[in-house]
């Protein structure tokens, strides 16, 4: 991971944990605690999801990425007034709510009331995308398994056409894979700061990180705003020309 995203990672994270040691208090049972240890379930799986990434192992990444995303939804009911989330927190923590329940939940209340994201996506939309993106990777299947192909494109030949060769990754990373899911593990990180950045306290050289990789992201050129994630997170993609963006 690049330094910048590490420390805007290791301050979000920090500052979580400290507005989630704050808020515990206001709910009950193991509602209490099961958020901040879903804290920590996220900040790993996203740690070790951009490892897995950089050593070549995009499949794995993605499965850690799926966790990643489940997890931070648990992580908002607890940022929320405990007069709406308390009741689903304890329905999931009691094992009556499914995680798609509380993603419902989310649906119809928290996300609703945040404004669209930079680019230009309602919030239900983003969060629906993200999870909508990684569903397929919850599990060990064939389309999971495509991940753990490198696709390469070669030269043209006489013919003037590129040619597209197909390997698996063997520890070598595909760029085309590696750099779309470091976009997505900073839109994670993204996504977490923007509901944490409300609370009393939230420190100025964090918020700085937060525009900066707001600009990032929205300039980046993998990201398509005319097909949702679902979409753009296929395993294999054809750069014209064999250029990278």
């Amino acid at each position: 991971m690049e330094k910048a995203l590490q420390d805007y990672a290791s301050d979000a994270f920090r500052f979580l944990d400290q507005v989630l040691q704050e808020r515990h208090h206001l709910f009950n049972g193991q509602s209490k605690f099961l958020p901040l240890m879903a804290s920590s379930h996220l900040s790993a799986a996203i740690k070790y999801s951009d490892l897995a990434n950089h050593e070549g192992a995009p499949s794995v990444a993605l499965g850690l990425i799926r966790h990643a995303v489940e997890s931070m939804s648990i992580v908002e009911l607890q940022l929320m007034d405990p007069a709406d989330s308390a009741s689903i927190l304890d329905s999931w923590v009691a094992g009556r709510a499914r995680l798609g329940e509380v993603r419902k939940f989310l649906e119809g209340s928290l996300w609703r009331t945040l404004p669209d994201t930079p680019w230009g996506v309602s919030w239900v939309e983003h969060e629906g995308s993200l999870a909508k993106a990684v569903q397929d990777y919850s599990h060990a299947s064939p389309s999971l398994m495509q991940w753990t192909l490198r696709f390469q494109q070669r030269a043209p030949g006489s013919g003037g056409t590129w040619i597209g060769a197909i390997g698996r990754n063997d520890g070598i990373v595909d760029l085309n894979k590696g750099e779309r899911i470091q976009l997505v593990i900073g839109i994670l990180y993204w996504t977490l700061t923007h509901h944490i950045q409300r609370f009393p306290g939230f420190p100025i050289s964090l918020q700085q990180r937060h525009l900066a990789i707001t600009t990032e992201i929205a300039d980046s050129k993998w990201l398509d705003r005319g097909q949702p994630w679902a979409e753009q997170l296929i395993p294999h993609v054809w750069i014209d020309q064999g250029t990278q963006p």
